[in-house]
């Protein structure tokens, strides 16, 4: 799975295209070499995730080490 492949938000989504939802919290956040991104790693029950979102998201979300956070997860990177 890739981080592209994760999304972060703060409430479980039912209007969205991305059915799979996984509580999760922020570990930490590191620039890319992309200056418009951000990776932030989360856990979520003793498993590691990678999601790569925007700088605007992650200010918008007010993410920080320790946030709760649901990690949605495209159903085609668990098929690959």
């Amino acid at each position: 799975m890739h981080a592209r492949d994760v999304s972060l938000t703060l409430s479980v989504q039912d209007d969205s295209s991305i059915l799979n939802h996984i509580p999760a919290t922020v570990i930490d956040m590191a620039d890319t070499r992309n200056p418009a991104y951000v990776l932030v790693r989360v856990d979520a029950g003793g498993v590691l995730l990678l999601a790569r979102i925007t700088h605007r998201s992650c200010d918008n979300l007010a993410l920080e080490p320790g946030s709760r956070v649901y990690a949605q997860i495209k159903s085609v990177a668990l098929l690959s």
